[in-house]
């Protein structure tokens, strides 16, 4: 069972990504293909029946990485990150990235809907803890 992207849903969820400059429903479904490999979107039926509160979540992730994704498609050529300034004669603009501690972190804070989605996947990321002993016995 593959979460389907609902474009009017979509562009509900997110009333941004509506104005003049808006994506067509073409380059959405190419974005959302972009986003299924990128998350993936397989859900077994018995896990959609008995916990649907994860079949909803793992819709609004995806739902986060496609606006990203957009949000990236439809940014000027050259710009990355948000504008840390800009000058109106002669124009000039500059960017910048929040900063992060990983490349991958920085590619996902780019956008709004990125580091948003960064912040709700950050207990995916958190692993175990490791204890070092001198002394080692298998059963702990």
């Amino acid at each position: 069972m593959a979460e389907e992207l609902s474009i009017s849903e979509f562009r509900a969820m997110f009333p941004g990504l509506q104005d003049e400059s808006a994506p067509t429903d073409a380059l959405l479904e190419m974005l959302w293909e972009q986003a299924v490999y990128l998350f993936g979107n397989i859900i077994t039926e018995e896990t959609a029946a008995t916990n649907p509160a994860k079949s909803k979540e793992r819709k609004m992730l995806l739902y986060y990485i496609l606006c990203h994704l957009t949000t990236l498609q439809l940014q000027p050529d050259g710009q990355s990150g948000r504008v840390q300034s800009a000058t109106e004669g002669s124009v000039s603009v500059s960017y910048d990235l929040l900063k992060a501690n990983s490349e991958t972190a920085q590619w996902w804070i780019q956008t709004k809907c990125g580091a948003t989605y960064w912040a709700m996947t950050a207990r995916y990321r958190r692993g175990g803890c490791l204890y070092g002993s001198a002394h080692y016995h298998p059963w702990g």
